[in-house]
């Protein structure tokens, strides 16, 4: 059962708080509350103990891997050791112990962590209820939102986020600039190549990926395409593990990952929207929409699905299916759509040759971003929420400033329809995938926006590419999926 937390129906609400004075209730005072400063320090105190466990059996690994004088293990492991030292350490990576004592330390790490986002949560939805019945309904509101994220860090990132938001009157921006060529006979020669480490190829089978999509925990991955509706794939063996069959003329459009486990299927000509559960061997397929459904995307909580059918995206409860809202502004076709992190910003990108972002309190429109001369084909949100990349059939790539919409960066001469861009999980990579001259997909700097490595193998095509938890991956699509390890940074 996926969890379906209050977040997004107190976020409809929140925008109440900005008629009623939402200075003198955010920043820093709301924190020194004293119930909030006891919640936060009680949450900190079990994840820190939790953290120090895990770190002494991470340093027995280092000091065993030394003496081994294995170099790869050893910087493995001191990366590892240092992410757990630091601010977000509490958020679990894909690594993977090598000791049994060192495994069950992670595990009992991931199982307090949840058990102080519980009594973080509990605490605050506590002081909520006190707040409400002391008819402080505005503050009350706002504390469910960050009680919501279940980690002080977040809530206090969604606070400031609320403070220093753009204003949210509609405006139609443009990308009148210049723009710097990518050509790929400037590029080749020095630019380092990716490995091909393995290919996802089912026997006799073709055209059997058109996007994909890597588990959270790094040890699977979802494809979708025209011979087949979905595939799930082990790592480990390179061997699929559970599908869902093509279905007449209908073929996968798109697949996210839920809690590491459950994957929402959305599929071709007759608008199917399935939540497949592989492991347990169950599919629940919600209502049809009339149309192709030509995007998908996931909430970070997890709570929404949408899924665009034709020009029309639906914001659906993503437990049941049941449709919350409606988005009809484009003229054409929704081609992608991403959400923002933090899940205050939705983005899609259409036929009609825009891209709009939303405010998902209101679900109304903020921006039109409009750079391109041809249809905008994908969209891809940085994980900072800093960033919004659009690409098109135009041959290029506009990079907008994602919180005042103004246009950054102008990118072309990837010689073929450009049918992808995906920020990397670690934001300092974009992946770049064309439609024609496909063989390559171009690894982007975010830094200096310029080609810093290229993956080659594919033929004509190359459809939707997915990162690996640890940025240092990436599986690419055509007639086949294949996974390629990036060179060294």
């Amino acid at each position: 059962m996926l969890r379906f937390p209050i977040q997004y129906y107190a976020m409809n609400a929140i925008c109440l708080l900005f008629l009623v004075g939402i200075d003198s209730l955010l920043g820093e005072e709301l924190f020194k509350q004293p119930k909030m400063v006891e919640a936060e320090t009680r949450f900190n105190e079990a994840i820190d103990k939790a953290k120090r466990l895990y770190q002494i059996e991470l340093e027995r690994e280092l000091a065993s891997a030394k003496r081994r004088g294995d170099l790869q293990v050893y910087g493995e492991i001191e990366k590892e050791l240092e992410h757990t030292k630091g601010k977000t350490g509490h958020v679990l990576t894909s690594y993977a112990p090598k000791a049994t004592s060192t495994q069950t330390s992670k595990r009992n790490l991931d199982r307090n962590v949840e058990a102080a986002k519980t009594r973080y949560t509990t605490a605050l939805k506590a002081y909520s209820r006190d707040l409400l019945r002391s008819g402080d309904v505005d503050q009350a509101r706002l504390l469910d939102q960050i009680a919501g994220t279940g980690d002080p860090a977040k809530g206090r990132a969604i606070v400031e986020t609320l403070q220093n938001m753009e204003d949210t009157e509609f405006k139609v921006q443009r990308a009148d600039m210049p723009h710097k060529e990518v050509l790929i006979g400037a590029w080749t020669p020095v630019t380092p190549q990716a490995k091909m480490i393995r290919e996802l190829k089912p026997p006799q089978a073709s055209k059997s990926a058109y996007g994909a999509a890597w588990s959270a925990d790094g040890l699977s991955i979802a494809t979708y395409g025209y011979a087949n509706f979905a595939r799930l794939w082990d790592l480990k063996t390179g061997r699929i593990v559970a599908e869902i069959p093509k279905r007449g003329d209908s073929r996968g459009t798109g697949v996210v990952f839920l809690n590491k486990k459950n994957l929402v299927v959305f599929g071709g000509s007759e608008g199917e929207v399935c939540l497949w559960n592989p492991r347990q061997k169950s599919m629940v397929w919600h209502k049809k929409e009339n149309g192709w459904t030509g995007a998908v995307a996931v909430s970070p909580d997890e709570s929404l699905v949408a899924a665009a059918t034709d020009n029309i995206v639906y914001i659906r409860n993503a437990e049941n299916g049941e449709v919350i809202t409606k988005l009809d502004h484009h003229t054409k076709k929704v081609s992608d759509a991403a959400f923002f992190l933090q899940g205050l910003r939705f983005v899609t990108a259409s036929e009609d040759g825009s891209a709009v972002v939303w405010d998902t309190m209101t679900w109304k429109p903020l921006r039109s971003l409009q750079g391109h001369s041809e249809e905008v084909s994908c969209v891809s949100v940085s994980p900072d929420d800093r960033w919004i990349a659009t690409g098109s059939s135009d041959d290029m790539v506009v990079i907008w400033n994602a919180r005042t919409g103004e246009a950054v960066e102008r990118i072309g001469g990837f010689h073929g329809n450009v049918i992808s861009v995906v920020f990397s999980p670690d934001g300092k990579k974009m992946a770049v995938g064309k439609n024609s001259n496909g063989e390559f997909t171009l690894i982007v700097d975010t830094n200096s926006w310029t080609v810093a490595a290229y993956c080659m193998g594919h033929g004509w095509w190359n459809s939707r590419p997915a990162w690996s938890p640890d940025s240092r991956r990436i599986v690419t699509c055509g007639e086949e999926a294949m996974i390629f390890e990036l060179p060294n940074e």
